[in-house]
Protein backbone atom coordinates (compact mmCIF):
# COMPACT_ATOMS: atom_id res chain seq x y z
CA UNK A 1 0.00 0.00 0.00
CA UNK A 2 1.17 3.22 -0.95
CA UNK A 3 0.66 6.35 1.32
CA UNK A 4 0.14 9.40 -0.11
CA UNK A 5 -0.17 13.11 0.95
CA UNK A 6 -1.95 15.41 -1.16
CA UNK A 7 -1.11 19.03 -1.60
CA UNK A 8 -3.63 20.98 -3.38
CA UNK A 9 -5.72 23.73 -4.54
CA UNK A 10 -9.58 22.09 -5.72
CA UNK A 11 -10.29 22.83 -8.52
CA UNK A 12 -12.23 20.54 -10.91
CA UNK A 13 -8.98 18.09 -11.46
CA UNK A 14 -7.80 18.00 -7.80
CA UNK A 15 -11.06 16.79 -6.83
CA UNK A 16 -11.10 14.27 -9.44
CA UNK A 17 -7.71 13.21 -8.34
CA UNK A 18 -9.16 13.19 -5.38
CA UNK A 19 -12.23 10.94 -6.26
CA UNK A 20 -9.59 8.47 -8.18
CA UNK A 21 -7.02 8.30 -5.48
CA UNK A 22 -10.02 6.92 -2.96
CA UNK A 23 -10.54 3.53 -4.34
CA UNK A 24 -7.24 2.85 -6.45
CA UNK A 25 -6.66 -0.15 -4.10
CA UNK A 26 -2.99 0.42 -3.81
CA UNK A 27 -2.66 3.71 -2.77
CA UNK A 28 -3.84 5.19 0.93
CA UNK A 29 -4.69 8.77 0.68
CA UNK A 30 -3.15 9.69 4.36
CA UNK A 31 -3.84 14.12 4.30
CA UNK A 32 -4.89 16.50 2.29
CA UNK A 33 -3.66 20.21 2.69
CA UNK A 34 -4.70 22.93 0.81
CA UNK A 35 -3.30 26.38 -1.04
CA UNK A 36 -4.54 29.33 -2.80
CA UNK A 37 -4.72 28.47 -6.43
CA UNK A 38 -7.52 27.63 -8.54
CA UNK A 39 -10.07 29.17 -5.84
CA UNK A 40 -8.66 31.15 -2.61
CA UNK A 41 -7.57 29.03 0.28
CA UNK A 42 -11.06 29.46 2.13
CA UNK A 43 -12.83 27.61 -0.80
CA UNK A 44 -10.17 25.10 -1.45
CA UNK A 45 -10.26 23.90 2.35
CA UNK A 46 -14.16 23.69 2.07
CA UNK A 47 -14.14 21.73 -1.30
CA UNK A 48 -11.51 19.57 0.41
CA UNK A 49 -13.35 18.92 3.15
CA UNK A 50 -16.79 18.57 0.95
CA UNK A 51 -14.95 15.73 -1.15
CA UNK A 52 -14.10 14.09 2.20
CA UNK A 53 -17.55 14.11 3.62
CA UNK A 54 -19.34 13.14 0.17
CA UNK A 55 -16.95 10.10 -0.43
CA UNK A 56 -16.79 9.03 3.31
CA UNK A 57 -13.20 8.93 3.91
CA UNK A 58 -11.62 9.92 7.12
CA UNK A 59 -8.58 11.83 5.36
CA UNK A 60 -7.98 15.21 7.67
CA UNK A 61 -7.78 18.47 5.45
CA UNK A 62 -5.59 20.94 6.52
CA UNK A 63 -5.15 24.48 5.73
CA UNK A 64 -2.62 25.98 3.77
CA UNK A 65 -1.31 29.52 2.46
CA UNK A 66 -3.79 31.95 1.30
CA UNK A 67 -1.40 33.78 -0.97
CA UNK A 68 1.94 32.89 -3.15
CA UNK A 69 5.30 33.98 -1.16
CA UNK A 70 5.68 37.13 -3.00
CA UNK A 71 3.24 38.19 -5.35
CA UNK A 72 -0.29 38.65 -5.29
CA UNK A 73 -2.78 35.85 -5.44
CA UNK A 74 -4.54 35.34 -8.85
CA UNK A 75 -7.17 32.65 -9.17
CA UNK A 76 -8.69 30.22 -11.72
CA UNK A 77 -12.34 30.51 -11.16
CA UNK A 78 -12.87 31.20 -14.89
CA UNK A 79 -11.61 27.56 -15.83
CA UNK A 80 -13.36 25.83 -12.21
CA UNK A 81 -16.35 27.75 -11.59
CA UNK A 82 -16.90 30.19 -8.83
CA UNK A 83 -16.98 27.74 -6.17
CA UNK A 84 -14.19 25.63 -8.03
CA UNK A 85 -15.76 22.52 -8.29
CA UNK A 86 -17.76 23.72 -11.35
CA UNK A 87 -20.83 25.13 -9.26
CA UNK A 88 -22.55 21.58 -8.44
CA UNK A 89 -23.71 22.75 -5.76
CA UNK A 90 -22.54 20.50 -2.69
CA UNK A 91 -23.28 21.46 0.92
CA UNK A 92 -21.04 23.19 2.78
CA UNK A 93 -19.17 21.04 5.07
CA UNK A 94 -20.28 20.12 8.50
CA UNK A 95 -16.69 18.83 9.63
CA UNK A 96 -13.69 21.30 10.18
CA UNK A 97 -10.34 21.65 9.01
CA UNK A 98 -7.18 20.02 11.64
CA UNK A 99 -5.79 23.04 13.53
CA UNK A 100 -2.33 22.23 11.79
CA UNK A 101 -1.12 24.20 9.26
CA UNK A 102 -0.10 22.67 5.79
CA UNK A 103 3.74 22.91 6.01
CA UNK A 104 4.02 21.76 9.24
CA UNK A 105 1.31 18.77 8.83
CA UNK A 106 3.42 17.86 5.48
CA UNK A 107 6.60 17.86 7.86
CA UNK A 108 4.77 15.68 10.10
CA UNK A 109 3.86 13.01 8.00
CA UNK A 110 6.99 12.72 6.42
CA UNK A 111 8.43 12.14 9.57
CA UNK A 112 5.81 9.83 10.16
CA UNK A 113 6.20 7.53 7.01
CA UNK A 114 9.31 8.35 5.50
CA UNK A 115 10.48 6.44 2.71
CA UNK A 116 6.71 4.72 2.36
CA UNK A 117 5.25 8.34 1.37
CA UNK A 118 4.98 9.52 -1.50
CA UNK A 119 4.02 13.36 -1.48
CA UNK A 120 1.51 15.09 -4.81
CA UNK A 121 1.77 18.44 -5.12
CA UNK A 122 -1.10 18.96 -7.88
CA UNK A 123 -1.14 23.17 -6.70
CA UNK A 124 0.68 26.28 -6.46
CA UNK A 125 4.04 25.21 -4.92
CA UNK A 126 3.81 27.83 -1.59
CA UNK A 127 3.52 25.07 1.00
CA UNK A 128 6.18 22.70 -0.31
CA UNK A 129 8.11 25.94 -0.08
CA UNK A 130 6.97 27.03 3.27
CA UNK A 131 7.71 23.36 4.62
CA UNK A 132 11.02 23.32 3.22
CA UNK A 133 11.98 26.43 4.83
CA UNK A 134 10.91 24.65 8.27
CA UNK A 135 12.10 21.55 7.32
CA UNK A 136 15.34 21.55 4.64
CA UNK A 137 15.69 18.03 4.88
CA UNK A 138 12.33 17.32 3.94
CA UNK A 139 13.48 15.94 0.39
CA UNK A 140 15.42 13.37 2.24
CA UNK A 141 12.61 12.14 4.60
CA UNK A 142 10.28 11.16 1.75
CA UNK A 143 9.74 8.39 -0.51
CA UNK A 144 8.50 10.27 -3.59
CA UNK A 145 7.75 13.81 -4.47
CA UNK A 146 5.47 14.08 -7.51
CA UNK A 147 4.02 17.52 -9.16
CA UNK A 148 1.31 18.63 -11.50
CA UNK A 149 3.31 21.78 -12.89
CA UNK A 150 5.27 23.20 -16.00
CA UNK A 151 5.00 23.42 -19.60
CA UNK A 152 8.68 22.15 -20.68
CA UNK A 153 8.39 22.16 -24.25
CA UNK A 154 9.10 18.36 -24.41
CA UNK A 155 6.26 17.35 -27.02
CA UNK A 156 3.69 19.61 -29.06
CA UNK A 157 1.36 20.11 -25.72
CA UNK A 158 4.43 21.47 -23.84
CA UNK A 159 3.52 25.13 -24.47
CA UNK A 160 1.68 27.02 -21.45
CA UNK A 161 -2.38 27.83 -20.37
CA UNK A 162 -1.57 31.30 -18.90
CA UNK A 163 1.20 32.93 -20.41
CA UNK A 164 2.70 31.04 -24.37
CA UNK A 165 5.30 29.21 -21.96
CA UNK A 166 3.92 29.30 -18.56
CA UNK A 167 1.85 26.87 -16.96
CA UNK A 168 -1.05 28.31 -14.18
CA UNK A 169 0.40 26.08 -11.10
CA UNK A 170 4.00 27.04 -11.32
CA UNK A 171 3.01 30.90 -13.20
CA UNK A 172 1.21 31.37 -9.69
CA UNK A 173 4.38 30.88 -6.67
CA UNK A 174 7.33 31.27 -9.39
CA UNK A 175 9.00 31.82 -6.41
CA UNK A 176 8.06 29.27 -4.30
CA UNK A 177 8.49 26.71 -7.45
CA UNK A 178 11.79 27.80 -7.98
CA UNK A 179 12.99 27.44 -3.92
CA UNK A 180 11.36 23.41 -4.65
CA UNK A 181 12.68 22.63 -8.06
CA UNK A 182 16.15 23.50 -6.40
CA UNK A 183 15.64 21.19 -3.43
CA UNK A 184 14.32 18.07 -4.55
CA UNK A 185 16.57 16.04 -6.39
CA UNK A 186 14.64 13.40 -8.51
CA UNK A 187 11.34 14.85 -8.40
CA UNK A 188 8.42 13.91 -11.15
CA UNK A 189 7.46 16.73 -12.51
CA UNK A 190 3.97 15.84 -14.59
CA UNK A 191 3.29 19.11 -17.15
CA UNK A 192 1.27 19.76 -20.03
CA UNK A 193 3.53 17.64 -22.13
CA UNK A 194 1.89 15.12 -20.79
CA UNK A 195 -1.55 16.33 -19.38
CA UNK A 196 -2.90 17.71 -22.52
CA UNK A 197 -1.84 15.33 -24.90
CA UNK A 198 -4.90 14.34 -27.39
CA UNK A 199 -4.69 10.95 -25.79
CA UNK A 200 -5.58 11.47 -22.62
CA UNK A 201 -8.11 14.71 -22.74
CA UNK A 202 -11.45 13.21 -21.86
CA UNK A 203 -14.84 14.48 -24.20
CA UNK A 204 -18.54 14.29 -23.49
CA UNK A 205 -18.59 11.07 -25.03
CA UNK A 206 -16.03 9.76 -22.47
CA UNK A 207 -17.77 11.16 -19.43
CA UNK A 208 -21.57 10.26 -20.48
CA UNK A 209 -20.12 6.47 -20.25
CA UNK A 210 -20.07 7.20 -16.27
CA UNK A 211 -23.08 5.93 -14.25
CA UNK A 212 -25.94 8.64 -13.54
CA UNK A 213 -25.95 8.09 -10.19
CA UNK A 214 -22.82 8.27 -6.90
CA UNK A 215 -19.66 9.37 -7.81
CA UNK A 216 -20.29 8.95 -11.80
CA UNK A 217 -22.98 11.68 -11.67
CA UNK A 218 -21.16 13.71 -9.85
CA UNK A 219 -18.29 13.46 -12.17
CA UNK A 220 -20.14 13.78 -15.01
CA UNK A 221 -21.38 17.17 -13.52
CA UNK A 222 -17.76 18.79 -12.31
CA UNK A 223 -15.76 17.93 -15.83
CA UNK A 224 -18.74 18.71 -17.82
CA UNK A 225 -18.40 22.29 -16.46
CA UNK A 226 -15.23 22.21 -17.42
CA UNK A 227 -15.99 20.89 -21.04
CA UNK A 228 -19.09 22.88 -22.39
CA UNK A 229 -16.51 25.77 -21.37
CA UNK A 230 -13.55 24.58 -23.26
CA UNK A 231 -14.98 21.06 -25.53
CA UNK A 232 -12.44 18.81 -23.41
CA UNK A 233 -11.49 18.02 -19.59
CA UNK A 234 -7.67 17.50 -19.06
CA UNK A 235 -7.15 15.63 -16.68
CA UNK A 236 -4.16 17.51 -15.40
CA UNK A 237 -4.40 15.98 -11.47
CA UNK A 238 -5.37 13.06 -12.23
CA UNK A 239 -2.67 12.01 -14.09
CA UNK A 240 0.01 13.19 -11.75
CA UNK A 241 -1.28 10.74 -9.18
CA UNK A 242 -2.10 7.70 -11.10
CA UNK A 243 1.62 7.66 -11.56
CA UNK A 244 1.95 7.02 -8.14
CA UNK A 245 -0.53 3.80 -8.97
CA UNK A 246 1.39 2.96 -12.07
CA UNK A 247 4.58 4.36 -12.67
CA UNK A 248 5.04 2.97 -16.23
CA UNK A 249 2.25 5.13 -17.55
CA UNK A 250 4.30 7.97 -17.74
CA UNK A 251 7.35 8.29 -20.02
CA UNK A 252 10.32 10.20 -17.47
CA UNK A 253 13.08 11.99 -18.66
CA UNK A 254 16.02 12.90 -16.51
CA UNK A 255 16.84 16.85 -16.53
CA UNK A 256 17.51 20.03 -14.90
CA UNK A 257 14.18 22.11 -14.47
CA UNK A 258 14.87 25.54 -14.14
CA UNK A 259 11.86 27.93 -13.18
CA UNK A 260 12.12 31.81 -14.57
CA UNK A 261 11.13 34.56 -12.26
CA UNK A 262 10.75 37.10 -15.24
CA UNK A 263 7.85 39.57 -15.83
CA UNK A 264 5.81 38.95 -18.88
CA UNK A 265 5.02 35.78 -20.82
CA UNK A 266 8.37 34.57 -19.22
CA UNK A 267 6.84 34.45 -15.67
CA UNK A 268 6.95 31.20 -13.87
CA UNK A 269 8.72 29.61 -17.39
CA UNK A 270 9.86 25.87 -16.93
CA UNK A 271 13.12 24.81 -19.18
CA UNK A 272 14.45 21.28 -19.13
CA UNK A 273 17.99 21.67 -19.43
CA UNK A 274 20.74 18.91 -19.28
CA UNK A 275 21.09 17.40 -15.82
CA UNK A 276 23.79 18.06 -13.35
CA UNK A 277 24.20 16.19 -9.82
CA UNK A 278 21.56 18.94 -8.32
CA UNK A 279 18.46 20.55 -9.41
CA UNK A 280 17.40 17.42 -11.58
CA UNK A 281 13.72 16.49 -12.15
CA UNK A 282 12.12 13.02 -13.70
CA UNK A 283 10.45 15.03 -16.31
CA UNK A 284 7.14 13.48 -18.06
CA UNK A 285 7.60 13.51 -21.92
CA UNK A 286 5.36 10.91 -22.53
CA UNK A 287 2.43 8.65 -21.46
CA UNK A 288 -0.25 5.92 -22.02
CA UNK A 289 -3.36 7.74 -22.91
CA UNK A 290 -5.30 4.67 -23.33
CA UNK A 291 -4.29 3.13 -19.70
CA UNK A 292 -4.34 5.94 -18.07
CA UNK A 293 -8.48 7.11 -19.63
CA UNK A 294 -8.95 3.37 -19.13
CA UNK A 295 -7.91 3.27 -15.25
CA UNK A 296 -9.71 6.82 -14.85
CA UNK A 297 -12.97 6.50 -15.85
CA UNK A 298 -13.27 2.91 -14.30
CA UNK A 299 -12.59 4.76 -10.40
CA UNK A 300 -15.22 6.85 -11.26
CA UNK A 301 -17.72 4.36 -12.26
Amino acid sequence: MRKVFLDMDPGVDDALAIMMGSVLDDLEVVGISTVAGNVDVRKTTANALKLTETLGLKTKVYRGASRPLLRPYVGSEHVHGRDGLGEVGLPPPTSKEDGTCAPEAIIQAARAEGKKLHLVATGPLTNIAMALMLEPDLPSLVGEFVIMGGAFGLTACGGGNVTKFSEYNIWADPEAARAVFESFDGMVAVGLDVTMDPAVLLSSADMDSLPRTGRGALARQMAGFVIRRFGFFAPHDPLALYHVSDPSVLKLSRMKARVLLDEGEQRGRTLAEPPGDKGWAMVASGVDGRRFKEAFLGSLG
